[in-house]
């Protein structure tokens, strides 16, 4: 304990600013480094767009989301069956942007048990795009994770007068689950006009391992769509409606199950390429 008086008053700040101009002298001092010199030379041709083939062998994934699982920066976060929610370079949620045949579709449960890419339909043929970071303004621009879309391919019709007959099917079973899914793409097109029928159904029990089972880990799901497709002179337009079920499908990770999940779609998209560019419309 230090006592101040008038007569030490003197001494006791004389002290204290000697302190203290020792204390910033030996904080100021700068040890100098030698100088670092980087040389490397400049990125030759031009910037292009990476493209992922994906096999016929890989389209028989459990939805949408998987597509993107082994994506460059991209992880799929899956607290049940269904809940395949995008995560981009460590950003999920709403910071990162889905989209599904161009259309924004929020999540009805907080906890995205109903993600967008649930009622995506990965039939066959589809365009799958990922923007991992800022993206452009045309695909959201104020996700910071990045953004993702999933869109129907474009009605094909036929060159010639006969009719242009097409489809696939496909089915997968899975013992530890008793899990069976299918899958059908079908479609009959002319010159000026085409119909196409796109439909899933999956259903699966709880997962079984040797030590027990995943308490509701099943799920039940159906989906049915119906395109109807018209030639126009630099295009097309076509109408589409659509149907999606999900029944009993657990959610194990969370105190919560999706029971029933029913949602009906229409859309009209008209496209047309003109001399100065090209005009798509929406309706959904």
């Amino acid at each position: 304990m230090i006592s101040l008086n008038r007569s030490n008053l003197p001494c006791f700040l004389a002290a204290s600013v000697y302190g203290l101009i020792c204390a910033v002298s030996a904080q100021t001092a700068i040890t100098m480094l030698d100088p670092l010199l980087v040389v490397d030379r400049g990125i030759a041709g031009e910037w292009g767009v990476t493209e992922r083939t994906v096999g016929a062998e890989s389209l028989r994934v459990q939805d949408a989301a998987e597509l993107f699982n082994y994506q460059p920066g991209a992880a799929i976060i899956r607290n049940g069956p269904q809940t395949g929610i995008i995560q981009l370079r460590g950003l999920s949620g709403d910071r990162v942007g889905v989209r599904v045949n161009g259309m924004s579709i929020t999540p009805a449960c907080p906890n995205h048990m109903d993600p967008p890419l649930h009622y995506a339909t990965p039939v066959g043929g589809d365009l799958v795009n990922m923007i991992a970071g800022i993206g452009p303004v045309c695909d959201g621009g104020d996700h910071i994770g990045g953004s993702v879309s999933i869109n129907r391919p474009d009605p094909v019709f036929a060159k010639d007068h006969k009719l242009l007959l097409n489809g696939n099917l496909g089915a997968v079973w899975r013992g530890s689950q008793d899990a069976f899914s299918t899958d059908m793409d079908t479609a009959v097109a002319g010159q000026d006009g085409g119909l196409q029928y796109r439909g899933t159904w999956a259903t699966a029990g709880d997962l079984r391992f040797p030590g027990g089972r995943v308490s509701d880990s099943g799920y039940n799901v159906t989906s049915h769509e119906v395109v109807n497709a018209w030639r126009t002179p630099g295009g097309f337009a076509e109408v589409d409606l659509g149907y999606a079920s999900t029944r009993e499908t657990g959610t194990p990770a969370l105190p919560m199950d999706m029971i029933m999940d029913d949602s009906w779609h229409f859309g009209l998209r008209q496209r047309e390429a003109f001399q100065w560019g090209t005009l798509e419309n929406r309706l959904y």
